[in-house]
């Protein structure tokens, strides 16, 4: 089941471009971590952090719900 993780205080959201089984996540699905975190993931081509990428991720999961 598809499902958004809404960030919390000190927490960025992104978009997952691949499952990312230690976070839960799966491939498409917006998600919130550490910042740290998420730029790890960014540079790694894991991770999309832009605002479109996480708004799609939302909408996309918005419609499967």
């Amino acid at each position: 089941m598809a499902r958004t993780k809404k960030a919390a205080e000190g927490q960025v959201e992104a978009r997952a471009l691949v499952d990312l089984p230690d976070l839960d996540v799966k491939c498409g699905e917006a998600f919130a971590a550490e910042a740290a975190v998420i730029e790890g993931l960014v540079q790694a081509g894991a991770a999309d952090s832009h605002p479109d990428a996480v708004a799609y991720a939302k909408e996309q999961t918005a419609e499967t719900d």
